[in-house]
């Protein structure tokens, strides 16, 4: 939530360098409770406050990390629209999904080791059922 996102920028150490950090996330059925709401009852909160204390010093440390690592890159952006569609099912109807892949991969300029890879696939968290279509 954004409280949350606010209290994360304000845990950033000045002498870090960053002027913003922009904060993103999506959700799972699977995961803890993030925002409050699977409680024992509507007026309990399910945020484990040790496990969220926890995930905000992760992030705060990785983004301290990662600017003190930073290294010249180039990025390298591919898409596959089609090649992942027989892995996609909606269980509704109409059937409405987004089945491609985008890929990002950033290469260090100097010596072109791969320093990471981003891959963004649309597709729910309920995604372990029982059998395989």
């Amino acid at each position: 939530m954004n409280d949350q996102v606010i209290d994360v920028r304000n845990r950033i150490p000045d002498d870090a360098g960053i002027t913003y950090a922009l904060i993103a996330s999506t959700h799972t059925h699977e995961g803890p409770d993030m925002i409050g709401l699977w409680g024992k009852s509507p007026l309990k909160s399910g945020i484990n406050g040790e496990y969220l204390e926890y995930v905000k010093e992760q992030v705060v440390e990785s983004v301290v990390a990662a600017v003190k690592n930073m290294r010249p890159a180039v990025l390298e952006v591919s898409e596959d629209l089609t090649g992942a569609a027989h892995l996609v099912r909606d269980t509704r109807q109409p059937e409405v999904f987004d089945s491609g892949l985008r890929l990002i991969r950033a290469v260090d300029k100097e010596n072109g080791i791969t320093l990471g890879s981003l891959i963004a696939w649309a597709d729910h968290p309920e995604t372990l059922w029982e059998r395989i279509y």
